[in-house]
């Protein structure tokens, strides 16, 4: 498995090949996103329990106004593909919506944005949690990224 490298301005990153942050230079905006507490992949089943948590260190972007994505990339033919969890409500809906807009904070306790019964069918999913440094509703600017990939089976 290759990792990916990149740069943003005079910092570093590696990422694996199925997008796990695995590097960054220090000082940085660091998301991290856990299913079942794994950075993944995962496989469970359709009746398993399925609990997605957040982490985020704001590093030197603190303050900044920003907006945050927390996404859900489904096998489902469009207009399912891509559903979003939203801080205000607590909920996912289908579509792409920021989670949250404004001056970006660290996460340090893992916030819960799936939590029991996956409810999926089966199929292979991808949940994301982005950072996007122009805050225009649209993740078009995404410089800090990471995801968890899980497979649901029958």
């Amino acid at each position: 498995m290759e990792a990916s490298h990149g740069t943003w301005g005079k910092h570093s990153f590696r990422m694996s090949e199925n997008g796990n942050l695995l590097e960054m230079t220090a000082g940085q905006v660091v998301p991290d996103i856990k299913a079942n507490g794994s950075d993944g992949p995962l496989s469970i089943s359709k009746t398993s329990a399925l609990s997605l948590a957040i982490t985020l260190d704001a590093g030197t972007v603190a303050g900044q106004d920003v907006e945050w994505w927390v996404l859900l990339q489904t096998p489902a033919a469009a207009p399912n593909t891509w559903w979003s969890w939203t801080q205000a409500t607590n909920s996912w809906r289908v579509g792409l919506y920021p989670a949250s807009q404004g001056a970006l904070t660290s996460i340090s306790t893992p916030l819960q944005v799936w939590s029991g019964a996956s409810g999926l069918t089966p199929g292979a999913y991808i949940f994301y949690l982005c950072v996007d440094l122009d805050r225009n509703g649209v993740p078009d600017t995404i410089v800090f990224a990471d995801s968890v990939s899980v497979t649901v089976t029958n």
